[in-house]
């Protein structure tokens, strides 16, 4: 069974994700948080936005 250059990337991706988790859990969840920091506002940003077009 052959893998696409995709789904080889994929695999080399999940499998860094996993091994930084399991050797720096505490640099990962603080990584995750500043990502979710970033992304949170964006999102009720949107709908505030999205909410003053409807009205």
């Amino acid at each position: 069974m052959s893998l696409s250059v995709k789904g080889t990337l994929q695999l080399l991706v999940w499998g860094f994700v996993v091994f930084v988790i399991i050797t720096a859990p505490d640099r990962a969840s603080a990584f995750l948080q500043d990502a979710w920091d970033l992304v949170a506002p964006a999102f009720l940003n949107l709908g505030r936005f999205l909410g003053n077009l409807i009205a």
